[in-house]
């Protein structure tokens, strides 16, 4: 028996252990451990025989930890393979799902049908990846094609021209949709900001969007415009509107450095269908219409700081069927000039119909003499 004890329950096969337990030198063996005298030729002995006894446990250890790194390695191994089979499966699975659903045996005229439901109850269709109709691309292959052949979802669009600083994938993604438009008219609406910078010049053609608008300019059947002048200039000089029944106009009032000033000359020569024309906001004037438009405006509505003369108005659209105002306590709102009462009236022999809306200020804190005037 060795100076030094030990306790052990040693499997050398590895196969299955249950209980190891090793106890280091305690004792008196402590003593000689610690013990600054050179050791004694017995001592010297036993621990060079204790020492050959513990490599050679070392050695067998270190090798049942290898054996149980190779079988840890297989099980993974063997794992990573399952898990690909059953992916695999699972994919195989969906696919005969798929083959199976209902949605196969729908025809593509109904599925187009459903789609077109499935679109924002607006009048300018705002692009959103999670909305109709991009959106309904992204389900599978088949619904990508029937959207994508399907015009009327893409014939609405609001676009928003940031001038030089537009994103790449914006433009990509417009361009993409009015592909999709093919040949059917479009409604778009165009929101240029106030400090839309176009560059040094305020050159517009510089815009992606403004380029991909103009290349469209026989489709567009319904419009709205809220831009700075600049824009107007170069959109009403730079496209022609044969389509063009309908328009919004929504002019800036504020304008940038080097913007153009308020269009004197009148636009629009190029529109030859255009019926209804609206004025929103500040900015806006009669005089964007050239006679020889007006005379085939048969609707007008305005809510914007304008001063509105009606003799000269039923003389400057005397083919007018409908007129819509809109009035407001608010100073920067539309104003009307009515002609002297001892004057000659008003005549608009084409006037079907003439609408008057109150906002609430108005209907709250205003007076109704400017109704007692309108009607009298």
């Amino acid at each position: 028996m060795t100076d030094t004890a030990y306790l052990m329950t040693f499997v050398p096969a590895f196969d299955r252990v249950e209980e190891a337990e090793v106890l280091f030198p305690v004792g008196a063996d402590a003593y000689i451990v610690n013990s600054m005298s050179p050791p004694r030729e017995a001592e010297y002995l036993s621990a060079q025989h204790a020492l050959a006894q513990d490599n050679a446990k070392l050695q067998l250890l270190n090798d049942g930890i290898e054996e149980c790194q190779q079988r840890i390695a297989r099980a993974h191994a063997d794992m990573c393979i399952l898990e690909r089979q059953r992916n695999a499966t699972q994919h195989l699975m969906s696919i005969h799902r798929a083959r199976l659903s209902p949605l196969r045996i729908l025809p593509d005229e109904l599925l187009q049908e459903i789609f077109k439901r499935c679109l924002p109850d607006t009048h300018y269709v705002v692009p959103n990846i999670r909305s109709a109709p991009l959106v309904l691309t992204q389900v599978c292959r088949r619904w990508r094609v029937v959207a994508q052949g399907t015009s009327e979802l893409w014939s609405s669009i609001a676009l928003r021209d940031l001038g030089v600083w537009n994103y790449e994938f914006y433009v990509d993604m417009v361009k993409r949709w009015l592909s999709h438009v093919r040949t059917r008219p479009l409604r778009m609406s165009i929101t240029c900001p106030v400090h839309t910078d176009f560059g040094y010049d305020s050159n517009v053609l510089r815009s992606d969007i403004f380029n991909l608008v103009t290349a469209h300019e026989s489709q567009l059947r319904d419009l709205r415009l809220n831009v700075n002048r600049t824009y107007l200039h170069h959109f009403v000089n730079n496209t022609t509107l044969p389509a063009l029944e309908c328009i919004l106009i929504s002019l800036h009032p504020k304008s940038r450095i080097g913007e153009l000033p308020q269009p004197s000359a009148p636009v629009f020569h190029s529109a030859p269908n255009l019926k209804n024309v609206a004025f929103e906001g500040d900015g806006t004037s009669t005089h964007i219409i050239p006679p020889s438009i007006s005379q085939q405006i048969s609707h007008l509505s305005f809510d914007c700081n304008l001063l509105l003369d009606f003799t000269l108005l039923f003389q400057d659209f005397p083919h007018l069927q409908q007129l819509t105002v809109k009035l407001s306590i608010s100073p920067d709102t539309l104003r009307i000039r009515l002609p002297p009462r001892e004057g000659d009236m008003v005549v608009a022999h084409s006037l079907q119909r003439f609408e008057v809306c109150l906002d609430k200020g108005l209907l709250d804190f205003g007076s109704p003499l400017i109704l007692d005037m309108l009607f009298a």
